[in-house]
């Protein structure tokens, strides 16, 4: 039975394997036009990993009816919008659209891959995308609540949980993960390293929830390491973790701080972890000021491309603060756990100086 099947494959986009995701994605694409609401159900109602599926499916089928959800997936907290752009610019038409916006939205896509050009995003696509959505705001994910206040003795069925085929069983891990709070980071962390991509995934995306900054690193070492889905998944973790780091940071921070402008001030998808980073650091020299803040100010500096405005407030703060210790030697340190087997960013460039 067809209904039957469906629901199935629908089921299979979050399934822990790798594997069966693609194959359950390549029997959706094969039902065709039969598959599309149940896909667009999913790329507007559940989590981005199998929204994501979804929506790779529905570029291969290629019904306008799934273009502007899709589209809709960019105006999501952190989204991976060039990787949403990359999808809809896959859609080929069977038959011309009767709707304008799809065939609007699919041509600046492919603009996009073709150029791979960031002022397509800012300036071409998301006001499309808002303009085509009037009163209309993302749906809030809704992860069920457990019944009982869960403890620490609950973590090991709640990491074993998020293992299952079943959505319903991850997503009530998920909660009793995030209501335990600050005791299950270190195993979450663990999984980051030991467990599969799915896994990792999931332990990602709960990490960013619980909040707790001990994360940043271990997101940061594994985010480049594990494909693409792994990353967009840290990359959104470290947003949100990185918005409490001006008001929780404090001297000991320093090392990572500077890391994380070092690393992430050119990278698109993370900037705001380096701003947040430079905010946290001008915060401790205005309250806390010591000769290490120092270390900070050649990454401050722009490297041939401009660095918005805080990067240099945080650097005059830094100067100004430290200005008894600019004869010291600098110590180059940092988190080993977090720049081990990463690569420098490429700083051969001239620096190109602010003016003053």
């Amino acid at each position: 039975m067809a209904s039957a099947k469906l629901t199935q494959l629908i089921y299979k986009l979050n399934h822990d394997e790798y594997r069966e995701r693609c194959l359950a994605e390549n029997e959706l694409v094969t039902l065709g036009k039969e598959a599309v609401e149940a896909l667009i159900m999913v790329v507007v109602h559940q989590l981005m990993l199998p929204a994501l599926r979804a929506a790779s499916a529905l570029s291969r089928i290629s019904d306008e009816r799934g273009v502007l959800p899709v589209a809709r997936l960019a105006l999501r907290e952190s989204a991976p919008i060039p990787q949403i752009l990359d999808i809809l610019a896959e859609w080929q038409w069977q038959e011309l659209p009767k709707e304008w916006a799809a065939k609007e939205l699919v041509r600046i896509a492919k603009r996009y891959k073709q150029s791979q050009m960031p002022s397509i995003i800012w300036e071409d696509f998301l006001p499309r995308v808002r303009t085509l959505s009037p009163g209309w705001t993302p749906p809030v994910i809704v992860v069920p609540a457990p019944v009982v206040v869960p403890t620490f003795e609950d973590m090991p069925d709640a990491i074993q949980a998020l293992r299952s085929i079943h959505y319903g069983t991850r997503q009530a891990a998920t909660a009793t993960l995030i209501a335990i709070g600050e005791e299950a980071v270190p195993a979450l962390m663990d999984l980051l390293d030991n467990g599969s991509t799915t896994l990792c995934y999931r332990a990602a995306e709960i990490l960013g929830e619980i909040g707790d900054t001990r994360a940043i690193a271990p997101l940061i070492a594994i985010r480049k390491t594990r494909g693409q889905d792994i990353e967009q998944a840290c990359n959104r973790a470290l947003i949100k973790l990185a918005k409490q780091l001006p008001a929780t940071a404090t001297t000991e921070d320093i090392p990572l701080l500077i890391a994380l402008i070092q690393r992430l001030r050119y990278d698109l998808s993370t900037h705001d972890v380096a701003l947040s980073a430079a905010m946290a650091l001008e915060h401790l020299a205005r309250t806390r000021p010591t000769p290490s803040l120092r270390g900070a100010l050649k990454w401050l500096k722009p490297v041939v491309v401009p660095l918005p405005p805080g990067f240099k407030s945080a650097r005059l703060a830094i100067e100004e603060a430290t200005e008894q210790w600019q004869d010291l030697p600098l110590v180059t340190s940092s988190p080993v756990a977090l720049v081990t087997d990463l690569p420098l960013p490429a700083d051969a460039s001239p620096c190109l100086e602010e003016s003053q």
